[in-house]
């Protein structure tokens, strides 16, 4: 889910919110500043309440349980904006969904992090073990089959804006304006 989702947003989210919904480039990047900047703030939250929560599941289960579910299901809306929305709704919409979908994206991926710590016992672990441990890798796979579903996605075809036909859902035809 973690390369999934880091390379959907850093790779279609603005490109979608632009070109696909018609939002402006200042409102998206806005949009994208104030989830990332609420974002900065939750995030020493849900780590502070990751490590001093108690449950039958332990410390760190049940935030990834519980975070799954708002994840997937807010990934999906950032990609199916409803056709209504313009401007400034549109803005709002995009917001609330992108920054509720990076807070759930932080209590997936925080105790998840965190667990791979806990996994080693009191004894003196070497250093290049303990950074393996405590490391995340990059998912390159997730990440380059991301990259090419978006690449289809873009390249299946369908109607531009102005009503004439493409080969990519932005519309580049030349009977558009601008």
């Amino acid at each position: 889910m973690d390369g999934f989702n880091t390379t959907a947003i850093a790779t279609f989210h603005l490109f979608y919110l632009t070109a696909v919904c018609g939002l402006s480039g200042s409102l998206a990047g806005a949009s994208v500043f104030i989830s990332l900047l609420i974002d900065g703030f939750v995030d020493p939250l849900i780590g502070s309440l990751s490590d001093n929560w108690h449950s039958r599941f332990g410390r760190r289960h049940p935030f990834l349980f519980v975070s799954i579910f708002p994840l997937v299901l807010t990934l999906g809306l950032t990609f199916s904006m409803p056709r209504s929305l313009t401007g400034f709704w549109l803005f709002v919409y995009a917001t609330v969904v992108i920054l509720i979908m990076r807070i759930a994206y932080s209590a997936f991926s925080l105790p998840f992090l965190a667990m791979g710590a806990e996994l080693t016992s009191e004894v003196v672990v070497d250093c290049r073990s303990r950074r393996r441990i405590g490391s995340a890798s990059p998912p390159s796979r997730t990440s380059a089959c991301g990259v090419w579903v978006g690449f289809l996605r873009a390249c299946s075809g369908g109607t531009c804006a102005c009503g004439v036909e493409s080969r990519t859902t932005s519309c580049v035809c030349s009977a558009c304006p601008g």
